[in-house]
């Protein structure tokens, strides 16, 4: 049998010799929003410039139309949230596929930025990070773990994400993220 792999190039996914994709997930339609495993009944007060990766897994070829979060608090005045799309590589984030740009967080409800991102069935990781201000907003998190997220410490079984803290543009690639149990809800609108 075949060893089943994919590497990261610098540049792009490479699929080796015997990958196969996952099969596809079914149900997804056009139109309908989706989010990453576990409840929605807390929530977590973003840290600045911290960027959250969530995972996401479109079923087939598909645009990835908006990004979306629930602030149930509102940031401070001048507060943003930044939205972006990574790539998957071997279940942790990869590569910046796009930077969405940036909406306010100085309010309460529907945080969503739109995207128009087309990608191939697979997994990516959804992203967000709080920027500006003096305050971030809170924003319902995701409780319970993501069978999606492998952790480095099975003490951190209810990781649902990943972490990393930047200063400044958003990485180019990921690289080294932090186990998460405290992921904000990202949405992803196909």
């Amino acid at each position: 049998m075949s060893q089943s792999l994919k590497v990261w190039d610098g540049a792009h996914v490479q699929k080796l010799p015997g990958y196969v994709d996952a099969a596809p997930i079914l149900g997804q339609q056009e139109g309908r929003w989706y989010r990453g495993g576990g409840g929605t009944s807390n929530t977590v007060a973003m840290v600045l410039d911290r960027l959250y990766f969530a995972p996401v897994v479109v079923s087939r070829r598909r645009i990835i139309a908006e990004l979306g979060m629930i602030a149930i608090v509102a940031g401070a005045t001048g507060s943003v949230s930044r939205f972006a799309v990574y790539s998957d590589i071997e279940g942790v984030p990869g590569a910046l596929l796009i930077d969405a740009g940036t909406v306010s967080s100085a309010a309460t409800g529907n945080t969503t930025k739109p995207v128009g991102l087309v990608v191939e069935a697979g997994m990516y990781w959804v992203a967000v990070i709080a920027q500006g201000g003096v305050a971030p907003p809170t924003v319902r998190r995701l409780d319970g773990g993501d069978s999606r997220v492998g952790v480095r410490n099975i003490a951190n079984v209810a990781s649902n994400g990943y972490y990393i803290d930047v200063s400044g543009a958003l990485p180019a690639t990921a690289g080294m993220t932090i186990d998460s149990a405290v992921t904000p809800v990202l949405y992803t609108k196909l």
